[in-house]
């Protein structure tokens, strides 16, 4: 995501935030409005916070509803590189259609049509 958020922050209204965990970056134009970038692989998109992710921690749906609904996200899909899908999404609707913080394989072309 290094090299995808550098060009975010070069072809959109973004200003990339280096080494903040809850975000990504602010709009340039209102700093109150913050981007979550998450990228769609093959084995889909988790858009629910990192901590939540990964052996021995646990998704907390209270807390990662809260956050989702601070949040537009920025969903960028490399699973057809050098093809490269983006998707921004206010994390209120998101978390409409994925509870869970999930987007699975099965759902990509559907989501990026």
């Amino acid at each position: 995501s290094y090299f995808i958020e550098k060009w975010l922050e070069q072809n959109y209204p973004l200003k990339h935030i280096t080494g903040c965990k809850s975000y990504d970056f602010v709009d340039i134009n209102n700093n109150q409005i913050l981007y979550d970038e998450k990228t769609f692989t093959k084995k889909g998109c988790n858009f629910c916070p990192s901590n939540m992710l990964g052996q021995g921690r646990k998704f907390d749906e209270e807390v990662f509803i809260e956050k989702s609904n601070k949040l537009i996200f920025c969903i960028v899909s490399n699973i057809n590189f050098p093809e490269i899908k983006i998707k921004f999404m206010k994390g209120s609707e998101l978390i409409k259609s994925f509870p869970k913080g999930k987007i699975p394989l099965k759902e990509h072309i559907k989501f990026f049509n």
